[in-house]
């Protein structure tokens, strides 16, 4: 069963390799792919409380539909799950999202196909799965198309419960789309699916970019295709929207020809959002919804084209990665100040990867994470994808689970050099907590809390939250 498409759309090999740049950035090359551990990894590392990177790759392993993998900071790559290991494959094939990892250590994830191979047979509608560090994996909910198909976008928890998007499935036929214009729905723990907004191309269709919660509690996202009339002859354009979590969906945005975003977005410091589109613009977007072009890439060696995911890192500059263009036109990773002034750090060579695609992990440890989808072993016809780090010299800190929540909600918190702590202060107000490991404790929001950042006292010194934690009316 080969993989359908919508539109364009062993032990590792350890690499000594590093490139340190004119500005004391050192780029390290971590591993390359070759097939039997996986192939054509996706960016959206996420960080387990054990201090290890979990990710998926789109291909490879036993059966060639795909891998859950376990990194350690130092390179070595442990497969932990592959897929179709099920009959008829129903524990889902071809992740195209990463993972995201709840305040109980569990990671969750989305298959774009497999499961029910009925659904748009022979390739079945996706699933969504629940996995433990240790490679136990539940699948928790089958798509069967009337209740969306095809996730193609990662999940986001608020509150307990998860939200995400299918980019088929809803009204059909949706100007021209057989199997619909996507869906946005909310999911218990238990698997328990309600369909939040059905996309009927006026507003948008195809999302498959991760929504991403907001500080006023309301969710934003993207479609790649829909909004403007006279965009389906020219297949692009889209839509940037805003979704309440009862599912009141406002079209903030319609994107002109070459729009197409295809990552989320992330909200900086200064409350406006940042995304990318598939013309090479990062826009930005007010909290009000205004949405304006901040930076657009020319394609040239100067940070490359195409750019995929962003981050804001602790430096307060953003991050990412272009999939092409540079001085070897395989792509580059940049950093863009909030005053629009982009740095090219390092451009790829195909030997260490390229057409990089996810935004980009930014460890406790302060040091960047990603991955190129193809590039590096030979052993695949474009080379099999790559794994890197990148070190701009950032001090650690520690990052949330959920950085947004209410008094009494339980909290996990990531870090190093955990064992042995004092005190957690939410914004100044103490809080009762529990060290799981040198990597992970768990607190409780307390009472009186307002928002802000929250401080850990550890023997080695105190660290401070990558981001504000903010308290939910």
């Amino acid at each position: 069963m080969g993989k359908p498409s919508r539109w364009k759309i062993a032990p590792a090999m350890l690499v000594l390799f590093a490139a340190i740049g004119a500005s004391g950035q050192t780029f390290t090359s971590l591993l390359d792919f070759d097939g039997t551990n996986g192939s054509y990894p996706l960016g959206y590392l996420a960080q387990g409380t054990d201090g290890n990177f979990y990710g998926v790759t789109n291909g490879g392993g036993v059966a060639d539909y795909g891998t859950i993998f376990r990194l350690t900071p130092a390179g070595q790559l442990t497969t932990i799950y592959s897929f179709c290991a099920q009959p008829n494959c129903a524990d889902g094939t071809y992740p195209e999202a990463g993972l995201l990892l709840t305040s109980g250590g569990i990671l969750y994830g989305t298959t774009a196909y497999g499961g029910d191979l009925s659904c748009i047979a022979p390739y079945g509608c996706g699933t969504i799965f629940k996995i433990t560090q240790q490679g136990v994996l539940t699948t928790i909910h089958t798509f069967e198309s009337t209740d969306g198909a095809t996730p193609w976008a990662g999940l986001v928890e608020a509150g307990g419960v998860f939200y995400g998007t299918t980019l088929d499935g809803g009204e059909v036929p949706c100007n021209s789309f057989t199997r619909g214009c996507g869906i946005v729905f909310k999911m218990t723990p238990g698997g328990a699916l309600t369909t939040l907004h059905t996309f009927d191309y006026d507003d948008g269709a195809i999302p498959v970019a991760t929504l991403v919660q907001a500080s006023n509690g309301d969710f934003y996202g993207s479609t790649n295709r829909g909004g403007n009339p006279g965009c389906f002859a020219l297949g692009s354009c889209g839509t940037v929207f805003r979704i309440t979590g009862s599912g009141n969906l406002t079209t903030l945005s319609k994107l002109g020809a070459g729009g197409a975003p295809d990552a989320p977005m992330v909200q900086a410091t200064n409350g406006n959002l940042y995304g990318t589109t598939a013309d090479g613009t990062i826009f930005k977007l007010s909290p009000g919804g205004k949405l304006t072009p901040f930076y657009q890439f020319s394609g040239g060696e100067q940070g490359g084209i195409y750019p995929d995911g962003i981050i804001q890192a602790t430096d307060g500059n953003l991050y990412g990665p272009t999939a092409y263009g540079g001085s070897n036109n395989d792509g580059s990773l940049y950093q863009l100040t909030l005053k629009g002034v982009l740095t090219d750090l390092h451009d790829f060579d195909s030997t260490d990867g390229f057409g990089a695609q996810g935004a980009l992990l930014q460890s406790t440890s302060g040091t960047f994470y990603g991955a190129a989808s193809y590039g590096g072993n030979e052993v695949c016809s474009e080379g099999c994808g790559t794994l890197f780090s990148l070190s701009m010299g950032l001090a650690p800190f520690v990052a949330f689970t959920d950085p947004l929540g209410r008094p009494g909600q339980t909290v996990g918190i990531l870090g190093q050099g955990l064992t042995g702590t004092t005190s957690v202060s939410f914004n100044g107000t103490a809080a009762n907590f529990k060290v799981r490991s040198s990597t992970y404790l768990v607190t409780e929001v307390p009472t009186g809390v307002t928002s802000g950042y929250v401080t850990v006292s550890t023997p080695s010194g105190t660290l401070t939250s990558n981001v504000p934690f903010t308290l939910l009316p």
